[in-house]
């Protein structure tokens, strides 16, 4: 299969564990619970009593986990799988035992779900592509199904900065596809263009920000360091030329005009993060 999502290569690539990133927030049960609380506990009532579901870009499964025994412990029958093109990630839904499927969001082929949840999974591909994710989505729903999105947004010129910082050529060598992030505004949009009739934004999880450090850690760290070991020296010293560019880089985004008032935090290092929000948005087929 060829992976599709420009951030899955990446994570792929990067050798990334998405239990680690962010400080741990998606294997953190404070924000899984508040995904549910706010996402699942408003339609339990119209929720079947036995449920098909899937988690779409689930990757480990952690949430996808929490998701089916918080319905098992609301009295519901649960037949849960986790949709991912990462194998790894995977790998280790699976060790949870989760059922698991293998394929690009674009083109799963499962139908008949009674929900159908996403967390943080838009962002790694380009509009064009998020547009057909949620297509998909949709398709697979059975009518009056659910999907429940924790978005990772906020206001057009965050979103807008975040997805340049990411999309830096000095932070990652992969060149095709873009990462971006959309406001919700933007996303209701695309929900409607997918079919979805009765669409609300129904809360946020927890907040977070990242900045250029925690990027720049996801997506090289692990490759210098099996540089390092192999005492290829050359390519730890290439690394390490690009990383001092990339930051060069992520200052140079603060000057451009269209990112002049962003809200940022200032770190200790003379770099900066960006607050974003997680809001989650509930649509029905």
């Amino acid at each position: 299969m060829k992976t599709k999502a420009t951030g899955t290569r990446a994570d792929i690539s990067a050798k990334v564990n998405i239990s680690a990133v962010y400080r741990g927030y998606f294997s953190n049960p404070k924000t899984a619970r508040a995904f549910c609380n706010i996402g699942i506990k408003p339609i339990l009532s119209k929720l079947p009593k036995s449920i098909k579901y899937s988690d779409f870009g689930g990757g480990d499964g952690y949430l996808g986990k929490f998701v089916n025994d918080y319905l098992k412990k609301n009295g519901k029958k649960v037949n849960a799988i986790i949709v991912d093109a990462n194998q790894k990630f995977l790998k280790k839904a699976k060790k949870l035992g989760l059922k698991t499927k293998l394929a690009n969001l674009q083109d799963v082929k499962a139908k008949n779900f009674d929900l159908i949840t996403m967390r943080a999974v838009l962002h790694y591909q380009n509009l064009e592509e998020q547009l057909k994710i949620m297509k998909t989505a949709y398709k697979n729903l059975k009518k009056g199904g659910y999907l429940i999105h924790q978005l990772s947004t906020g206001e057009k010129r965050e979103c807008d900065l975040r997805t340049a910082i990411v999309n830096l050529s000095s932070l990652r060598k992969l060149s095709e596809g873009d990462y971006l992030w959309i406001t919700k505004e933007q996303y209701i949009k695309l929900c409607k263009k997918a079919g979805f009739s009765e669409i609300g934004f129904v809360g946020d999880a927890p907040p977070h920000s990242w900045g250029p450090e925690e990027q720049w850690d996801r997506f090289n760290s692990a490759k210098r360091a099996e540089a390092l070991a192999k005492g290829n020296i050359k390519e730890v010293e290439k690394i390490d030329k690009r990383k001092k560019k990339y930051f060069a880089d992520t200052q140079k985004l603060l000057k451009m005009k269209k990112f002049k008032g962003a809200i940022i935090e200032k770190t200790q290092t003379g770099s900066y993060v960006v607050p974003y929000e997680y809001a989650i948005i509930l649509a029905r087929k």
